[in-house]
């Protein structure tokens, strides 16, 4: 009988044993053994986390994580007195204290203002709000200011407490913290909008990392007067930018009125190495406007290497949305539009399409006939292959009116409807 009772806990040691000291596998078992087992979930996860510290096999320590971060409230004990540990966890026990919700966060906020159950309360989720007016009273005076005030702004960035310390930070004569503080007034959103004269001035810092974090606060901020409007593209434009220029974008893309304008400024600009990111941006920003764009963005064709790239991929991006936008380019004479129309299905490209392939077809040399090695296409020659890859690219919409041509009079438009239907079975 006495056997009978003590096998229990022979099999426990031996899968304690087997947690630390066995194979790979072995190790792997004992952990699902263990989380299977009846025992104490506090001590099963005092195991784990213990068997975890000294583990360096990443297969195991990815098992053990995934048991750590599965745990239940009635492992809560161990999760907040291990709570220091949560880096070399990949953040686990955070995990499995953000499913417990809300017990977890009154116990985390009772370890308050140690820096593990500061940062704890950051990856928590909204059910860490309960700990706000707590983080409030933290703010001045503890060691761990920094870390409080972006838990804060994380978990409740409306709070009024939040405003005055941010500001001392971005009128700090230190450059990192202006950083900090500008990284913070980005998390607070709207909130931060009482900080925008300090932010503005700020696009003029001598750090790169200020700037940085003034330019995602101001697109936190969504906030797009004419004075925001005109201090950031002043930036932009007189120190070309690019950081800024980029993190910008969906800010600047809310004021199309401007946007538009202040693109095709700058991909008018002369180009140099230092203005390679500004014409790729402006053509990024355009891009934001779809249809309304297409002109700016075929004009940027024809301009500096960055833009030309970037408006072919916009454009064979956009193609689907914007296919009456080139068709009315392609009227209107601009042809380098005509590549971009081959979108499969696109019957109102089909039209306009054939009336260039017409007008074409007399013109340019027979594309059938064999090219010598010096051969170099004339542009009207180019502008049908163009055609042609476009036809064949729209597929059924243009066969169909491919077929209608094969019975027109003129014998060389007959044949050239004949070599295109052929090359599109």
């Amino acid at each position: 009988m006495l056997l009978l009772l003590l096998a229990p806990l022979a099999a426990g040691d031996d899968l304690e044993k087997k947690l630390t000291d066995g194979d790979v596998h072995e190790r792997i078992a004992a952990a699902q053994s263990l989380v299977a087992s009846p025992r104490d979930r506090n001590q099963v996860a005092r195991l784990l986390i213990g068997a975890r510290l000294q583990e360096r096999d990443r297969k195991v320590c990815f098992e053990l994580r995934r048991h750590v971060a599965a745990l239940d409230e009635r492992a809560l004990p161990a999760l907040l007195d291990n709570l220091k540990h949560d880096s070399s966890f990949g953040w686990a026990i955070t995990t499995a204290l953000r499913r417990i919700g809300k017990p977890a966060v009154q116990g985390v906020t009772q370890r308050l203002p140690s820096r593990a159950a500061i940062r704890a309360l950051r990856r928590m989720g909204p059910a860490a709000a309960l700990a706000e007016d707590r983080l409030a009273k933290l703010l001045d005076g503890t060691k761990h200011e920094l870390d409080v005030m972006f838990t804060l702004a994380h978990v409740a960035p409306g709070h009024p407490a939040l405003l005055p310390v941010v500001r001392r930070y971005i009128m700090s004569k230190e450059a990192w913290r202006r950083a900090r503080g500008a990284e913070c007034a980005a998390l607070m959103k709207t909130s931060a909008r009482p900080l925008l004269p300090r932010l503005l001035e700020l696009l003029d810092d001598q750090d790169w990392s200020v700037r940085r974090g003034v330019a995602s606060a101001l697109n936190a901020i969504r906030h797009l007067d004419e004075t925001v409007f005109r201090a950031i593209t002043k930036r932009i434009e007189g120190s070309a930018d690019a950081v800024l220029f980029q993190a910008t974008l969906d800010l600047l893309a809310s004021d199309k009125k401007h946007a538009i304008p202040f693109a095709a400024k700058l991909l008018k600009q002369p180009y140099d190495r230092k203005r390679h990111g500004l014409h790729r941006g402006a053509v990024q920003l355009l891009a934001r406007f779809e249809g309304a764009a297409v002109p700016y963005l075929l004009n940027a064709l024809d301009r500096s290497r960055a833009a030309r790239s970037e408006a072919r991929r916009q454009l064979k991006k956009l193609a689907p949305l914007v296919v009456p936008a080139l068709v009315e380019a392609v009227r209107s004479g601009q042809k380098s539009a005509i590549p971009f129309l081959g979108v499969r299905g696109a019957k109102e490209a089909v039209s306009v399409l054939i009336d260039r392939l017409v007008a074409l077809v007399l013109l340019a040399p027979d594309i059938r006939a064999p090219k010598k090695r010096s051969y170099t296409p004339t542009p009207d020659a180019r502008e049908l292959q163009s055609v042609i890859g476009a036809l064949r690219a729209i597929g059924p919409p243009a066969k169909i009116a491919l077929e209608k041509l094969r019975n027109d009079p003129d014998q060389q438009l007959r044949a050239t409807a004949k070599y295109i239907l052929e090359s599109m079975r």
